[in-house]
């Protein structure tokens, strides 16, 4: 960097964290994320970054509906999967663990066939499993969560590569997907260790649209050739 550079601040850097925090909800296409944008753009100014813009894209919105995830007649407490299939499906629940290879693996081993069925995974990161549930033809997916006091999360189903323009491939995923907490995945597990085979029945009902959206950009002069990019995102999950 030059001389002039922008100088990192701790305490600035954490007022900038806290009027962030105070904008609430910053989900993609909500005024949360509108306000995020105008203030961080503003920021950028006032710190004297040069070329200081927004560059707009256009993207697949996402805005929830309803969900619902049920095993022999009992409703599980569960929030949408966003950017999966909209759709109610029923099939037999089959447990992959925390999803990895070597739980591939062992149902390969065991002759299981995952078409036509419900797949049920504890996973942080539902949507690195795209690509082989969606190979497998399952039927549609719980994801259990393990956030702690009985909540439940919100998680996206697809993420990565995000798909810039119409046809938007590869979202929604092909089938429908539910966040369940923990410990009602727990009693789920349960129930598929009780008995034979069990029957899920789920619902996800979410709507899609292009919208734009817009990337923050400013740059910081340095004394060398080249360019390092520094990124990050200021939208954040649903409520």
């Amino acid at each position: 960097m030059n001389d002039n550079a922008v100088r990192l601040d701790p305490a600035e850097i954490g007022r900038t964290l806290d009027d962030l925090a105070a904008i609430g909800n910053r989900f993609a296409g909500t005024p949360g994320e509108a306000a995020a944008r105008d203030y961080l753009l503003e920021r950028f100014r006032r710190l004297g970054l040069d070329d200081v813009r927004l560059e707009s894209f256009e993207y697949l919105g996402y805005e929830a509906g309803s969900a619902s995830c049920a095993v022999h007649g009992l409703g599980l407490e569960c929030h949408p999967l966003q950017y999966t299939a909209t759709a109610e499906v029923a099939g037999e629940a089959i447990y992959l663990g925390d999803g990895t290879e070597a739980d591939f693996e062992r149902i390969d081993a065991g002759g299981v066939d995952l078409a036509g069925k419900v797949v049920v995974v504890h996973s942080m990161f539902p949507f690195d499993l795209v690509t082989v549930l969606t190979e497998r033809r399952i039927a549609g997916l719980v994801h259990v969560c393990e956030t702690p006091d009985g909540i439940v999360g919100n998680f996206t189903g697809a993420l990565y590569p995000p798909p810039l323009e119409s046809p938007w491939a590869g979202r929604p995923t092909s089938y429908p997907g539910v966040t369940i907490g923990a410990l009602a995945g727990r009693a789920l597990i349960s129930e598929l260790t009780c008995a034979g085979p069990v029957e899920i029945r789920l619902s996800h009902d979410g709507a899609y649209s292009a919208r734009e959206a817009h990337n923050v950009v400013g740059r910081i002069p340095g004394r060398e050739p080249g360019q390092v990019i520094l990124s990050a995102h200021y939208d954040s999950q649903a409520e």
